[in-house]
């Protein structure tokens, strides 16, 4: 299945990936990638599940003009199976807005990526998850709701072998916040959270895991969309969770001010006759940085370190 030629003096690009989850990226990323190049990557799920492909970066050289990225010379198609006669999910070339994300209808992507000998850029750089089928909610953000979400069957028991996902969208030029107001999960994140979990998607190849009984943190969306999973497996049950969400003025950058510096000198003459020179100083400029949006709790631990709960980029 796999295919990688070309060029580059990196890691060869390309191969089979069949974990539930895993991070796909352009040879060389972030560095620009070779020129020359054929990489395949393929995906595989379990049957019963399903596949979804978030980017968080995609730049590939734009080439001459082409009517359709099937001939451009850096193109990225994306298929649902792994040959020819796939349907294309994407197709990709020049520097394009990021796509929203691509999910498989069976339990397979094929990433086909090509660059041709004139030019480069930095490529691509997206994370995929596998997710069982299962029911899909859209919630749709307005200034007059604070919308809650909870897990299958709650405030009972959630039933085993269940898969549920919601797709949170806000108005454009905000952030989503999503917090917790009861959770209470089988596993331990100490464990990496192996059967029942909640999966949380907020931009930029953020991917959060969770599950116990402590509540998550907080948590904002870096654009105007958040996803969230559920999955149960078929051993121990507990109730679930249920959420909240809202969204925020997306935070803009605090611009910087500059005071120009001023010296004043004045001249005299001390007790003896002597010449004397005062320097004034210049002004203090005191730069305020924005507290941070995203609260943290005093409970539980984190999945990636083992450590106790403090809020920070998987990436």
């Amino acid at each position: 299945w796999t295919e990688s030629q070309g060029d580059g003096d990196g890691p060869e690009c390309g191969g089979n990936f069949e974990l539930d989850s895993g991070v796909i990226t352009s040879q060389l990323w972030p560095r620009s990638y070779p020129p020359n190049t054929t990489c395949d990557f393929f995906i595989e799920t379990i049957t019963g599940k399903v596949l979804a492909l978030e980017f968080s970066q995609l730049r590939l050289d734009p080439g001459a003009d082409e009517s359709s990225c099937l001939q451009a010379g850096d193109r990225l198609i994306v298929r649902d199976g792994m040959d020819e006669t796939a349907a294309i999910l994407g197709e990709f070339c020049g520097h394009v807005s990021l796509p929203k994300t691509i999910r498989s209808i069976g339990n397979q992507l094929w990433l086909h990526f090509v660059s041709d000998a004139d030019g480069s850029d930095v490529g691509f750089h997206a994370t995929y998850i596998s997710a069982r089928q299962g029911h899909t909610f859209v919630i749709s953000l307005t200034e007059d709701s604070i919308p809650t979400f909870t897990s299958p069957n709650w405030p009972l028991m959630y039933p085993g072998e269940e898969d549920a996902r919601w797709e949170i969208e806000a108005p454009l030029g905000k952030t989503i916040e999503l917090s917790w107001m009861t959770f209470d999960l089988e596993g331990l994140v100490s464990h990496k959270c192996p059967g029942d979990y909640v999966l949380v998607e907020a931009g930029r190849g953020q991917i959060h895991r969770f599950c116990s009984r402590s509540p998550p943190p907080t948590i904002s969306s870096f654009g105007n969309t958040l996803n969230v999973t559920f999955h149960s497996d078929g051993t121990l049950h507990r109730r679930g969770f249920r959420a909240r969400v809202q969204f925020r003025q997306k935070v803009q950058p605090t611009p910087t001010t500059t005071t120009p510096t001023t010296t004043t000198a004045t001249t005299g003459a001390d007790a003896s006759g002597n010449e004397r020179t005062s320097v004034g100083q210049p002004p203090t400029t005191k730069k305020t940085i924005p507290a941070s949006t995203i609260a943290t709790t005093p409970e539980g631990n984190d999945m990636m370190t083992g450590r106790r709960w403090k809020y920070r980029p998987d990436f």
